[in-house]
């Protein structure tokens, strides 16, 4: 079925996105169905350039500069794909050249790429701004402006319309704003990367979750992708407790848990 092309509401998705999803990614819980419209929440670990055959999302800064991407990051976890016989960033450069770009996106601004046929089968790309430039002098080429857990919140709804917008029935989004957006504030600081990391995983099944529920949204199945740089660290086990305590509350409970989080993360 295609991914442009949302099954009716009530209908029944497989369990799986895909056949080998299981095998590339690591649930952290079941995926959940929501009850009003049968549609899929999946919370896993993984990479997410692993993901094939859905629309993936990735954050760029305010000018959709592709070149600064760090041997972590989620733009460089991309470049081992291929679009047809061309490595996955130069085919965007072609299609998308930074003529064509704006210079100073805001926040959730987000593009919507297309792409043939490619390594991963993946329908299309959509790129989000999820950071402002520290300043225009070449000097602070690579450095960000904090992004606030209250603009990632926006980005995240952004990036949800969005995919509404392009009639996407399929979604996988990673941790967006919870390290590029903030490398300097969380920069040898691991306890506030942590805390921030589970704020944005909150956050993202909250949006995504209450987004699938919508009987006017085509969206049918949303994936977030945590990356884990060690299975079973302490890192995942902490994030573990607090989505699977998260997605066993009701919503005034969760709002509890989320606030709790975030005035920890103001102290830290």
């Amino acid at each position: 079925m295609s991914q442009h092309i949302a099954p009716e509401h009530g209908a029944e998705l497989d369990p799986l996105p895909y056949a080998s999803f299981d095998h590339a990614f690591r649930e952290v819980v079941a995926a959940h169905r929501v009850k009003k419209t049968k549609a899929l929440l999946h919370v896993v670990f993984g990479n997410i350039a692993d993901v094939r055959g859905m629309p993936v999302v990735i954050p760029v800064n305010e000018s959709f500069d592709l070149r600064q991407r760090g041997s972590r990051s989620v733009l460089a976890s991309f470049e081992p794909i291929y679009v047809g016989k061309r490595a996955f960033f130069d085919y965007v450069e072609e299609t998308w050249p930074t003529s064509r770009r704006p210079t100073a996106a805001g926040l959730g601004n987000t593009k919507y790429l297309s792409l043939p046929k490619n390594t991963r089968d993946l329908p299309g790309i959509l790129f989000v701004v999820t950071t402002r430039n520290l300043s225009a002098n070449t000097k602070h080429y690579g450095y960000y402006v904090n992004t606030p857990v209250e603009g990632i919140d926006y980005i995240i709804e952004h990036v949800l319309d969005a995919a509404d917008a392009q009639r996407l029935s399929a979604i996988a989004i990673p941790l967006l704003g919870a390290g590029y957006a903030n490398i300097r504030r969380t920069f040898d600081q691991e306890k506030l990367g942590r805390l921030m990391r589970q704020a944005v995983a909150l956050l993202t099944i909250q949006k995504t979750e209450r987004k699938l529920a919508d009987a006017s949204s085509v969206l049918r199945r949303g994936v977030v992708v945590v990356f884990s740089k060690e299975s079973h660290s302490e890192e995942e086990h902490h994030l573990w407790e607090s989505v699977t305590r998260f997605l066993g509350k009701q919503e005034r409970q969760r709002q509890f848990q989320l606030d709790a989080l975030l005035n920890e993360i103001s102290k830290a």
